[in-house]
């Protein structure tokens, strides 16, 4: 399972791909079309991933934060994934519809953060279909194979 989470996330960011302004206001060019490519390859991924993860199998769900991860969902505040995991453990079995999803580099090049947006609906066991809205910050990290990896820094999430 660690092995295909990794491949999930073992996608790069180009280093050096300066987000917004600099001199002259410009973008990085090539390498910021390049920087643009891999993280919507890696949102795609992402997405994909999260919601297979938290639908049906929710107990490693943890394996996609940091261990410091800020959480908040639907106005609840959880400081660091060991009390998320305690919760989300609890709730009922949930299926998640995607409806669409953005992603923007968030950063200084050296250190490229993604900014991942997600809509959609979900459902909690029997009860009726609710619109949900949620936006994760994903940091580069480096998986135990040596692959530079992602996961979830901060997570907010919230019925709409």
């Amino acid at each position: 399972q660690l092995a295909e989470l990794e491949d999930a996330y073992a996608f790069a960011v180009p280093r050096g791909s300066v987000v917004g302004g600099g001199e002259g206001g410009g973008g990085g060019g090539e390498g910021m079309a390049a920087a643009e490519a891999a993280a919507s390859k890696g949102a795609e991924l992402f997405v994909r991933t999260f919601y297979k993860y938290y639908d049906s199998q929710r107990h490693n769900l943890h394996i996609l934060y940091v261990d410091a991860a800020a959480v908040l969902w639907n106005g609840n505040p959880f400081a660091g994934i060991a009390a998320y995991k305690d919760f989300f453990l609890k709730l009922p079995a949930t299926n998640h519809e995607v409806q669409s999803y953005d992603c923007q580099l968030v950063g200084d090049g050296a250190s490229t953060n993604l900014l991942v947006g997600v809509s959609g609906i979900m459902q909690y066991g029997d009860a009726p279909h609710r619109p949900f809205s949620q936006t994760f910050v994903l940091v580069p990290t480096a998986a135990d194979s040596g692959k530079k990896t992602y996961q979830v820094a901060a997570d907010t999430f919230r019925f709409v």
